[in-house]
């Protein structure tokens, strides 16, 4: 039997209408009056919308998932949704899935997945075997923070953590930008962002893996 629709209480329905409207096409008004509002769409979709005390400190497993066909759809959303302010709470792009959670206006998860990727970059070729070396330290730093790799100094690795994260920092091969992995160490959640800059991209993995954190609290030192 098909699942027939799915009911949230929130804090303002005109405002997650709103949201659940433009940015998932739920745009059909099947129901409204004082006490419930129905939003639907053309496939059959349904979501039910009352107002009422909001509950907080849901598992992070509980989400509404929306599925498409194609995984560019889904890293298209990904673009969209962040110009439009829309805080991210995970981020998945493998060969057998590309996934998005996003937090709606009262805080529920929401995710947007497509599985089996049929555009997008191509896989990659597994390149031929070499000898494997090691990062290792400036032996002329007395306090070495930052590996390099054997050979080619502009390709740096630092690592670094307080009580709650892990963050992973890489540079590209030429030192011309930055990959930073983020980990929550208590959830192994984790978080990635690309940029110019070590700090930009630091900042941006650290605010992707605590969305709902207070700006003095999210950046990274």
């Amino acid at each position: 039997m098909p699942l027939n629709h799915v009911a949230l209480t929130v804090t303002d329905r005109e405002r997650s209408a709103a949201f659940y409207g433009r940015q998932f096409g739920l745009t059909e008004r099947v129901h409204d009056d004082e006490h419930l509002l129905i939003l639907g769409d053309a496939h059959g979709s349904l979501l039910a919308l009352s107002e009422g005390a909001v509950p907080t400190r849901l598992p992070r497993t509980n989400h509404v998932g929306f599925q498409v066909d194609d995984p560019a759809e889904v890293r298209g959303a990904r673009r969209r949704l962040r110009d439009a302010g829309v805080p991210e709470a995970e981020w998945q792009d493998d060969p057998g899935m590309v996934r998005l959670q996003m937090f709606d206006p009262d805080g529920y998860r929401v995710e947007l997945f497509a599985i089996g990727v049929r555009s997008g970059p191509p896989a990659l070729p597994r390149p031929a075997r070499s000898r494997w070396t090691s990062f290792v330290a400036d032996r002329d730093d007395t306090r070495p923070r930052l590996l390099c790799e054997e050979g080619n100094p502009a390709h740096r690795l630092r690592v670094e953590h307080d009580g709650g994260t892990l963050l992973v920092h890489l540079s590209d091969e030429d030192g011309r930008g930055w990959t930073v992995l983020a980990v929550d160490r208590a959830t192994r959640q984790w978080a990635v962002a690309q940029q110019r800059r070590q700090l930009d991209a630091a900042r941006e993995a650290y605010g992707c893996l605590y969305p709902n954190a207070e700006p003095e609290h999210r950046d990274p030192a």
